[in-house]
């Protein structure tokens, strides 16, 4: 049975097909080139490789599923040689990422350095970047939680029982009306196994979650191999994972986010921070180096190389 025109709308929709012809047609007018059939087919082989995002604005990598977890990859891959453990200010991340993505907001890395435990930082480099990624791929993820949280606060003092909240995030989760990216079910089991029973904070519950197993595996290529670039579990992704490298469980809980009880704040996300700092040396130079080994695609983007190590 064919589908319907509802029906393939909603499928063009749910995949982004009319954001990316958008995109491509606008690329079009921009070149004038000979060969616009050519141009087209590269345009969604880039695209389908994850290829598409570096140095493009920030509304087009924010604009799909697919391209935040291509800007992920792409920036994992740009900064490999980059000291994991090195102290890295709020605005020294700022100015990586910018070198990607030169508008990428503020906002991002400072959300990311709160749930990190310290709102001006500094905090190693993989830790903020993961928390960054995390707070990127999985932003209305974040405020959906917010709004459950909110369902389940019994009174105005900015908690909410988590085994109730758990109960109410499995049950809306299963909804076909989620439309957006979110982590898979087990995610609410290891909330639980970190903060226990009883009251919570949406800080600590937001903490916990972006300081998961279950969310670690959707946005870092190094802790789990993604089988279903189609799958909604994870996000609607799509995305190549040929930068995936071996990736080890003994220190991840603490190399990534600490735990949630340890924390100068009780509020969520929403708080902005003031970045300081210099720039970390060598970066510029080393995205430099690695920009000229890059070919070019139809949108003159430069595409990027490399096993990731952060």
């Amino acid at each position: 049975m064919a589908p319907s025109g509802v029906e393939a709308r909603e499928y063009l929709e749910r995949h982004h097909v009319p954001f990316y012809l958008r995109d491509v047609i606008a690329l079009l007018l921009q070149t004038r080139t000979e060969r616009p059939l050519e141009f087209v087919a590269e345009y969604f082989a880039e695209v389908l490789e994850g290829k598409n995002v570096l140095c493009r604005e920030f509304e087009y990598v924010n604009g799909s599923t697919h391209n935040r977890w291509s800007f992920i990859v792409s920036s994992r891959e740009t900064f490999a040689g980059l000291d994991a453990t090195q102290p890295t200010s709020n605005l020294e991340l700022l100015q990586l990422l910018q070198l990607v993505c030169p508008d990428f907001p503020p906002r991002l890395v400072n959300e990311a350095a709160k749930l990190c435990g310290r709102v001006n930082g500094p905090h190693a480099l993989g830790k903020l970047m993961h928390a960054t990624f995390a707070c990127l791929y999985f932003s209305e993820f974040l405020r959906w939680t917010a709004g459950c949280f909110d369902a389940c606060r019994p009174d105005n003092r900015g908690l909410a029982d988590l085994a109730s909240l758990v109960r109410l995030l499995t049950s809306a989760a299963r909804s076909e009306d989620i439309t957006f990216s979110i982590p898979p079910v087990r995610v609410y089991d290891e909330l639980l196994t970190v903060l226990g029973e009883g009251e919570v904070s949406l800080f600590q519950v937001q903490q916990g979650l972006l300081s998961s197993r279950a969310v670690a595996e959707c946005i870092d290529p190094s802790c789990s191999p993604r089988s279903d670039p189609s799958g909604a579990a994870c996000g609607s992704h799509g995305a190549s994972t040929s930068a995936a490298s071996p990736g080890t469980d003994a220190n991840f809980k603490t190399s990534i986010i600490p735990h949630p009880g340890h924390s100068d704040t009780s509020q969520g996300l929403g708080v902005a921070a003031t970045a300081s700092g210099q720039p970390t040396i060598g970066a510029k130079e080393q995205l430099s180096a690695r920009r000229s080994r890059t070919k070019v695609g139809p949108g003159k983007q430069p595409i990027a190389g490399g096993n990731s190590k952060i």
